[in-house]
């Protein structure tokens, strides 16, 4: 004959069991001071924000808190976390393998008199830009790059390179790269900018986790209370 074994007990029933102001530091600890123990520990009434440290190591309220973020729905459990931060870490998408710069001739007018090219020429001919007449623009610079405005400022045609920006967004959104994207934002100029997250954080965290690194060590009595110290005198004494 089997018998079932016994289920564990409900965060309600485990709440019920603890004394009240106990029980109040527990939720307060993980409601409005979202697992603050100094705060959740003033909140519950205790007069010394330290109490929250000792709080959270009894074991029936280790437990209480346990079986409540076990309940709740939209809190990730330790496994989901890991998964979360490996995917993020792993994460080496760049988005650089999705941009492209293409030299890309351009022309525009600016008025003759703030171009230094015209400044010099005045200069060599020992007269101020205004005194250059169209003749010795056209001379200088070619008819097909000297021009006039409706009120009869010269302007001069300047032809550049410009580096043209493309970015295959379909690519890196197939290629999952949007996840990797700290910051997105476009300009009103049509101008993008974007931040690439820092994973650095994300490796710590997951080491964290595995416990890769020399944490303290926190020192507990079998009841769950901090282990006291007192320099000098004997354990005996004590």
């Amino acid at each position: 004959m089997t018998h079932d074994a016994p289920l564990p007990p409900s965060a309600d029933e485990l709440g019920a069991a603890l004394p009240p102001k106990q029980r109040r530091f527990a939720d307060y600890y993980l409601g409005s001071t979202k697992l603050n123990q100094s705060a959740a520990a003033l909140k519950a009434g205790y007069k010394d924000h330290r109490e929250g440290w000792n709080l959270v190591r009894l074991p029936a309220v280790k437990a209480y808190i346990a079986a409540r973020m076990a309940e709740a729905p939209d809190v990730m459990s330790k496994d989901e976390v890991a998964a979360r931060l490996t995917m993020e870490a792993r994460n080496t998408v760049d988005m650089d393998d999705f941009v492209t710069v293409a030299p890309t001739p351009r022309t525009f007018w600016v008025p003759a008199l703030e171009h230094q090219p015209v400044k010099d020429l005045a200069k060599d001919r020992g007269l101020q830009p205004e005194d250059l007449d169209v003749y010795d623009l056209d001379s200088a610079f070619g008819a097909d790059n000297v021009s006039r405005t409706s009120d009869g400022d010269l302007l001069i045609k300047v032809a550049t390179i410009a580096q043209d920006v493309q970015i295959d967004w379909q690519a890196a959104k197939n290629a999952g790269a949007f996840s990797g994207l700290a910051m997105f934002k476009r300009h009103p100029d049509g101008t993008i900018e974007y931040k690439v997250k820092d994973t650095t954080k994300t490796l710590q965290l997951l080491g964290q986790l595995h416990n890769m690194f020399g944490n303290r060590q926190v020192l507990e009595n079998p009841d769950g209370s901090p282990i006291k110290f007192i320099v000098g005198v004997a354990e005996d004494d004590l």
